[in-house]
């Protein structure tokens, strides 16, 4: 299934969604929190070979996020980072079909 499929399928972006949110939310409480947020950029960032985030970055991602300001990402919030990252990869492969293998 291409990544132009999954974004297609508002189902499907929901189950992956979930699943990453749950790996992350690992205290199970239905929510991430700024520090949540910060160690998973801090491990994208790693597994990038890029520098880990500053402190204004990490904030300004969890403000995109937290669309009702209460210092809670909610998985529906989550769920548009993950569009996001899914909307890149697909432009991505749109102007470089062997940029993702």
């Amino acid at each position: 299934m291409s990544v132009h499929e999954i974004l297609g399928d508002k189902e499907k972006v929901k189950i992956i969604s979930q699943a990453a949110f749950d790996s992350i939310d690992v205290h199970k409480t239905g929510y991430l929190e700024r520090k949540d947020v910060e160690a998973l950029l801090i491990n994208i960032a790693k597994e990038l070979n890029v520098k880990k985030p500053h402190k204004d970055e990490v904030d300004d991602v969890v403000g995109f996020l937290d669309h009702d300001k209460d210092g809670k990402i909610r998985p529906d919030e989550f769920q548009v980072l993950v569009e996001e990252v899914l909307e890149s990869m697909a432009q991505s492969i749109a102007h470089d079909p062997n940029s993702i293998k």
